[in-house]
């Protein structure tokens, strides 16, 4: 794995866009690092070569995904999402 300073970033994308393919960039972190705001910033400076998934809480149950949908503020802390429930009592 290799760290990179979000200009970097920005050129590596557009070195994979400029070939023609598709490819696909995954971003790697702890919670609260910048990973959906970097891939957001990505995908804005690359326009219709890109769009950004998200796959925040994929790893959570149905039931705890729905209960963060009303407590977003403890990722906004920096709260491991994981350990969000925990935190519900």
């Amino acid at each position: 794995m290799r760290t990179m300073t979000v200009s970097q970033s920005l050129t590596a994308a557009h070195e994979l866009a400029k070939h023609g393919e598709r490819h696909l960039l995954g971003l790697t972190g702890e919670p609260g690092v910048g990973k959906s705001t970097l891939a957001a910033l990505l995908a804005a400076d690359l326009g219709a070569d890109a769009v950004a998934v998200s796959m925040d809480g994929f790893h959570l149950a149905q039931k705890e995904l729905e209960w963060l949908g009303s407590a977003r503020h403890l990722r906004l802390v920096g709260l491991p999402v994981a350990d969000a429930a925990a935190h519900h009592q």
